[in-house]
């Protein structure tokens, strides 16, 4: 069976690369997924003997699977390790409220009555709330048809500057990150609604964050000002006149694509360098180059020429995540950083597969190869 995801985007129309067509059969994959959510366990309790048994054990699996895999290499599938990855984490069934909003330390949480971790993951409403209102107030205003739909988390940003926000994300995503941990999510449909006052803050974080968000949906509110319009149109955006309408909007856009061939973003903030499958690790962030310029990246891949292009302005080092449907892993891969080539034979890996998918905790961050601190030369002109 296919992920949810996998199965929204051919519902709303959406070929889907080979590569992320799931290929094997329910069994195959249920015998990937079996070792996996062993060792997912024994990561979680830093237990190394029991990681190493289990990771035998999928390694045994990925050799079992490759005459299913029709003569490719079980790790080049894509769709079928998004499946695993989602079979395979397992979630708490109890120890939280449904149907009730529910106060946690600086955020409230919204399970909707339906919500059953053993099922499909349902999609999720980072909810800003606007000035002086409490996240539960917040949820609480609400409509209940659209609330029972989708989680909803909303963060207690009550006095805090947008100076604090920029300095650290805890405030901001701490609800996120215990959404993500405890319920399963539909990390494609992950939605940012900024109401009022909060559109700021949400407009900021979309910008920083396009790897999470599917979305941004405003109700009135402003984009501050220095927020690169560029990152903003990575995803769809779009103003409502109430909460009701912007979730409802966020709700019916499609869903994320985590491998998007093409994409510019500017770089704003030390802690925020990653996009999608790049991860800048060594660029200057704003307010440290001359005349108010931003450090930029443009992406571009060619996969029937196995190539992808990075033309990096104040960016000196990035780390690429790649699989299958960025580019064929089986041939060399030529990667120009601002016009100079560097061709890279690629080694899929099981250990980079599973720690990859562990960092992120995100079914689709399937990611079988990294290739770490590739080095830009000066963009031309400099």
């Amino acid at each position: 069976m296919l992920t949810a995801a996998i199965l929204l985007l051919a519902a709303s129309g959406v070929s889907l690369p080979p590569q992320q067509a799931a290929v094997l059969k329910a069994g195959d994959q249920n015998k990937l997924a079996k070792p996996v959510t062993d060792w997912i366990e024994a990561r979680m309790a830093a237990d190394t003997v029991e990681q190493l048994k289990a990771r035998e054990k999928i390694e045994a699996a990925v050799v079992g699977a490759k005459r299913a895999a029709k003569g490719k290499d079980p790790l080049s599938l894509v769709g079928d390790w998004e499946v695993v990855f989602g079979e395979a984490r397992e979630f708490p069934k109890s120890g939280f409220k449904k149907a009730k909003v529910e106060s946690l330390e600086g955020f409230a949480v919204w399970v909707p009555k339906n919500y059953n971790p053993a099922k499909d993951p349902l999609p999720l409403v980072l909810l800003i709330p606007d000035d002086g209102v409490s996240p539960e107030v917040a949820i609480e205003e609400v409509p209940s048809p659209v609330r029972d739909q989708c989680l909803i988390v909303a963060p207690d940003l009550r006095g805090l500057a947008m100076d604090e926000l920029k300095a650290s994300p805890r405030s901001m995503l701490a609800g996120l990150g215990h959404a993500t941990n405890t319920f399963r999510v539909d990390r494609n449909r992950m939605f940012m609604v900024g109401v009022g006052a909060g559109a700021g803050p949400a407009a900021l974080y979309a910008a920083l964050l396009p790897t999470f968000f599917s979305c941004l949906s405003r109700v009135g509110g402003e984009v501050p000002a220095g927020v690169p319009a560029g990152n903003l149109e990575l995803r769809p955006h779009q103003v409502h006149g109430s909460v009701e309408e912007a979730i409802t909007w966020a709700l019916e856009q499609a869903p994320r694509n985590p491998y998007p061939s093409a994409f510019e973003y500017s770089f704003t903030l030390p802690w925020a360098g990653r996009v999608y499958w790049v991860q800048a690790t060594k660029f200057d962030p704003e307010g440290s180059i001359p005349d108010g310029k931003l450090a930029t990246m443009k992406v571009a891949v060619d996969r029937a020429a196995n190539r992808i292009t990075i033309d990096g302005d104040f960016v000196y080092q990035v780390t690429l995540y790649l699989n299958d449907v960025i580019v064929d892993l089986d041939m060399p891969v030529m990667i120009v950083r601002n016009g100079v080539e560097y061709e890279y034979r690629a080694s899929r890996s099981v250990g980079t597969l599973l720690e990859s998918y562990y960092m992120s905790g995100d079914a689709s961050a399937v990611y079988p190869v990294v290739v770490r601190a590739i080095d830009f030369p000066a963009a031309p002109g400099k």
